[in-house]
């Protein structure tokens, strides 16, 4: 397998692969109820400065962090978010399996 200062970057060019893709399937589509385009382009320059600024501040962490430390931080990263994610998901269920949910969906 791959160090985790390698896999990292790797991670980061699947995921810019992945958004890509979004962009080219998204890029034409409009909004469903108001006139202008799916992608509020404003919204996406606002989020890209920051998204540059914690790419460059990862990667100078990445290569002067010890293995250890970003193994523990990925862990927490990868718990949290997975903690997030079941706890929305229970939610979802219980809307889902709700008693008036259950009487439209018949």
């Amino acid at each position: 397998g791959f160090s985790i200062h390698h896999a990292i970057p790797l991670t980061q060019a699947t995921v810019f692969g992945a958004s890509l893709m979004n962009l080219v399937q998204n890029i034409s589509k409009r909004h469903p109820t108001l006139d202008r385009p799916l992608i509020d382009y404003d919204t996406a320059l606002i989020l890209e400065v920051a998204t540059l600024l914690g790419t460059v501040i990862g990667v100078d962490l990445n290569r002067v962090s010890p293995v250890w430390l970003i193994t523990v931080l990925l862990i927490v990263t990868l718990s949290f978010t997975t903690y997030r994610t079941l706890l929305k998901a229970f939610e979802l269920r219980k809307i889902e399996n709700s008693p008036a949910a259950v009487q439209e969906s018949e």
